[in-house]
């Protein structure tokens, strides 16, 4: 009994921390509707730079209070990021809203990590350190003051949006953006604001973390997961509640880090409570009113199939017969990744289904080959095929909470799912092999090898093989009435049903078929690599193929392409290599390209060269010898996709 007080007291100081970062996240879904994936990335960089500037000389409240007011101020996610960012997207889809989010946390993660590179520092302790004696148990009296820091801070907030000015108008932009606005309230000016104080808040909850973690921009990232669970039971409005979930976290990870050794079990505990919460309400994240109907992204009509599979089939072939092994390695890799950003298409680009778990679906299939090939010497390519049997119901499973909720709700669940997925499976060294990861034999077919690194051109021959066949299965999926019921699920879920289309059925639908080429995606890139190890597939890897995807346009298969030629290892990152410093800062750059391509262009790159090559034909035809093409608009609008599925039908 003992044990578990002392490890439940010992657990209120990252319970205290979660409750900080909740609450910032909390404070800018009132304001603005958004829910900041990069709260954990700032307390994060908040947390290194304390530490850091610390051990360098700087007065520890010099350090704290710097580190707390650029979280606010700068672009690292409070008032510029508001203004440059997040409101010229005031009325653009969820999705390009959440993926801001994401890039800026790739950004944060990547720039920390070429700063700072491995901090090896120990940072100052914040509050005293003093050893106070209850019950016959003794701890720090730091918990306990971290502890005080939260409820005071909820307290605070609590009176601040109850009683205040600025709370009314607060509330009232959150229920009526035009109505607000009517009043005298300028929503822009309130969402500043809230983006400045919570991002505040999450830069203090990493100063008050750095003295009793380690410094490690990677794991301080997550933090967000067990903080945005605390915010979901507390429904984004309740900063009492979200403290006492979020203290509560942190008490029952400490007891379980005593008494269960079973590795990941703490960090799949938010994703338990997230999931538990969502069966009871259904509904996790409130709505809240807009000014206008955003606009989702173009999923344009494919009106030729052969000519794409010939163009990208003919420059692999072409790359791989002419090109140094180096480069032929960067196409094989460009190649995988179109594989798995085809998943992402299907089932966020087609159905509007967000998930962030596609890589912990390629990592399952990788392991997988691992076991068949290995364990029971399966000979190639059934491993694949074993791959795709046990990773489609999981993919079917981790699909059901779609049935329940969507857009940002589903992105927290799936964030959760992929964090619980890392450190459950991935990390128990008994089934993937720890760091040194586990060995995948060389594919042979028919007494032809096909290793990847002796014969680098035939392999690259298959994976083309495998990319023209899911090129051509998701055309088709678009053109087909399959792909229509996911535009028109996409666009309005309840127009959809009330229509006739089975809106649950369509979900796990395209869950299972992404699920399905992600496992075939990881499956060759399990082959590819000849060793797989779980930090290919941690949280972060989704979240990197989600941002490129996005670049390349989201819902079309030509986006899945350009995703493979701009991904890290890929062919255009290989022949950029030479540049100084752009392998080292490829994740920022990334990041940044995301953010800007989410405001200016958020119909991905494949989209934007589609039009201006279109443009140019026009203008270099004869006037008056070409008829204009209609351009497909299916996806702007919910009537459209909602009506082409009805008559389908």
């Amino acid at each position: 009994m003992s044990d578990i007080l002392l490890f439940a007291i010992l657990g209120t100081g990252a319970g205290a921390v979660y409750a900080l970062i909740a609450l910032g996240i909390v404070v800018i879904q009132k304001a603005t509707g958004a829910v900041s994936f990069a709260h954990g990335a700032i307390a994060g960089v908040a947390a290194i730079y304390f530490g850091v500037s610390t051990s360098e000389g700087t007065a520890p409240a010099v350090a704290a209070v710097t580190a707390v007011v650029a979280a606010g101020v700068g672009g690292v996610g409070g008032l510029l990021f508001h203004l440059l960012v997040m409101r010229p997207l005031r009325h653009a889809p969820l999705l390009a809203k959440i993926v801001t989010t994401l890039g800026l946390m790739l950004v944060l993660q990547g720039l920390a990590t070429q700063i700072w590179n491995v901090p090896t520092v120990i940072a100052p302790a914040i509050f005293l350190t003093d050893t106070v004696q209850i019950s016959g148990i003794s701890f720090g009296i730091d918990r306990l003051l971290l502890l005080a820091t939260a409820v005071l801070l909820a307290t605070g907030l609590w009176a601040l949006y109850r009683f205040t000015r600025f709370g009314t108008a607060t509330r009232a932009a959150a229920e009526n953006e035009r109505g607000a606005a009517l009043l005298g309230y300028s929503p822009d000016v309130i969402g500043a604001a809230n983006w400045a104080l919570g991002s505040m808040l999450a830069a203090l909850a990493g100063v008050l973390f750095a003295p009793i973690t380690a410094l490690n921009i990677a794991t301080l990232s997550l933090l967000v997961v067990p903080a945005l669970a605390a915010a979901l039971v507390g429904r984004f409005t309740s900063f009492g509640v979200t403290v006492g979930v979020a203290v509560g976290i942190g008490m029952l990870q400490s007891i379980l880090t005593r008494f269960v050794t079973q590795p990941g079990i703490n960090d799949a505990l938010p994703f338990v409570i997230i999931v538990l919460v969502m069966i009871v309400s259904g509904r996790l994240i409130p709505g809240r009113g807009a000014r206008a109907v955003a606009r989702l992204p173009l999923a344009p009509a494919v009106h030729s199939r052969l000519r794409p599979l010939l163009v990208v089939g003919g420059l692999a072939v072409l790359g791989l017969a002419v090109l140094p092994d180096t480069l032929r390695g960067g196409i094989t890799t460009s190649l995988v990744t179109v594989m798995i950003a085809l998943s992402v298409v299907v089932v966020t680009g087609f159905t509007g289904q967000i998930s962030l778990m596609q890589m912990a679906f390629a990592g399952i299939a990788a392991f997988m080959v691992s076991r068949g090939a290995v364990e029971l010497g399966l000979p190639f390519p059934l491993p694949m095929l074993l791959a795709v049997v046990v990773v489609v119901p999981v993919g079917v499973l981790l699909g059901l909470p779609a049935i329940r909720v969507r857009g940002i709700n589903l992105a927290v669940v799936t964030l959760g799912a992929a964090v619980a997925v890392s450190s459950f499976v991935f990390g128990n060294v008994d089934w993937t092999g720890g760091a040194d990861g586990s060995p995948v034999p060389s594919p042979d077919l028919f007494g032809l090898s096909l290793d990847p690194v002796v014969h680098p051109v035939r392999f690259g021959l298959f994976a083309t093989v495998v990319t023209l066949a899911l090129l051509a299965g998701v055309m088709n999926v678009r053109r087909s009435a399959i792909g229509r019921r996911m535009l028109a699920v996409r666009a309005n879920e309840r127009a959809a049903a009330a229509v006739g289309i089975d809106v649950a059925r369509t979900k796990l639908q395209a869950f299972a078929l992404s699920a399905f080429i992600a496992a075939v995606g990881g499956s060759v890139l399990g082959y590819q690599l000849g060793a797989v190890a779980f930090t290919r597939f941690v949280p972060l890897a989704s979240i990197s193929v989600l941002a490129v995807v996005y670049i390349g346009g989201v819902a079309t298969v030509y986006g899945a392409v350009a995703a493979g030629v701009i991904v890290n290892g890929g062919i255009l990152y290989v022949l950029l290599n030479s540049v100084p410093g752009i392998s080292a800062w490829w994740i920022v750059l990334s990041g940044a390209l995301l953010i800007v391509n989410a405001v200016l262009q958020p119909d991905g790159i494949a989209v934007a060269l589609r039009d201006q090559y279109r443009f140019v034909r026009d203008r270099l035809g004869r006037p008056g010898t070409r008829a204009p093409e209609p351009v497909d608009r299916t996806g702007d609008a919910p009537e459209p996709a909602v009506a082409a599925a009805v008559r389908s039908d």
